[in-house]
């Protein structure tokens, strides 16, 4: 992905973050405030959605300089989508939303007026899902890769070889160890004892 891309890729998650952030809070206050029984079921499931939606392209923003080009360019569809979906999500909600301002009166009005909005917001709702799952599916994979990556190499096993010269003056003396040997081999109910001595250092 060119520099001019990868900005706007960074801007426009930057974008989505807040507005997420913006409908998430306004959600979160709806429903503390003794009016979720006038909010569409699907209100429910975008409270839920959007904050992992947001968390997720924090932590992607923050690795992004490390994704591959084509990562990049699906990431920036993936990103434009979220946001397109969030932006029609904020206006219907100006429209049908009550505060916890209004009178009794203006929310059950709103609440009335809601319902046309329904398939509009069910909609939302799962495509938002549909990104909630594909981001998950992106974070998974590039653990997995990273993990990879960071894994030591598998253990060799190294075999040295050092070519000696022989000492010519070297002295096997085969019959000495021999003699040690059979001195040493216990027979059946015998326990033997041997005793070596020699001159210090010379083995």
């Amino acid at each position: 992905m060119d520099p001019v891309s990868a900005i706007g890729l960074v801007a426009a998650i930057v974008q989505l973050v807040e507005l997420g952030a913006k409908i998430t809070k306004r959600l979160v206050d709806f429903s503390s405030a003794a009016l979720q029984d006038d909010a569409p079921q699907a209100f429910k499931q975008i409270k839920t959605a959007l904050p992992l939606i947001v968390a997720d392209l924090q932590h992607i923003q923050a690795n992004s300089s490390h994704a591959a080009p084509r990562d990049q360019a699906a990431l920036d569809s993936v990103v434009q989508g979220c946001l397109s979906e969030t932006q029609e999500l904020d206006v219907i909600l100006e429209k049908a939303l009550p505060s916890t301002e209004d009178s009794s009166w203006e929310r059950r009005k709103k609440a009335l007026g809601s319902l046309k909005y329904d398939k509009k917001i069910d909609k939302i709702a799962a495509v938002l899902n549909n990104y909630v799952g594909i981001l998950t599916l992106h974070q998974v994979v590039d653990i997995s890769q990273s993990s990879k990556s960071e894994r030591p190499p598998s253990y060799q096993q190294v075999y040295w070889l050092v070519p000696y010269d022989k000492n010519p003056s070297f002295v096997g003396r085969d019959a000495v160890f021999k003699e040690i040997e059979n001195s040493l081999t216990a027979e059946e109910g015998v326990q033997p004892k041997t005793a070596l001595y020699g001159l210090g250092g010379i083995g």
